[in-house]
């Protein structure tokens, strides 16, 4: 199983290449992501694919991508499930 960093680091990647998001690579883990819905979709489906955690937004709401350290928490929460 991945730990957090490992998590981060994969998230972090997926923002700056499947996103464009290239501020991702300064972010501190507290900073907020920023995402508009239809990045936030992409991110979900990166992570159901990557992971194999079925996502919707009852499993994960907005706030779950509100910054990386509450994405990668969530991530890490439904692996252990």
């Amino acid at each position: 199983m991945e730990d957090f960093k490992q998590i981060e680091s994969t998230i972090r990647t997926a923002l700056i290449e499947d996103l464009a998001m290239q501020q991702a690579e300064f972010l501190e883990l507290d900073d907020p992501l920023e995402m508009d819905s239809l990045a936030q979709t992409e991110m979900r489906i990166f992570i159901e694919t990557k992971y194999s955690i079925p996502i919707d937004l009852d499993q994960m709401p907005p706030q779950a991508t509100e910054s990386l350290n509450t994405l990668v928490t969530h991530i890490q929460a439904a692996i252990k499930q």
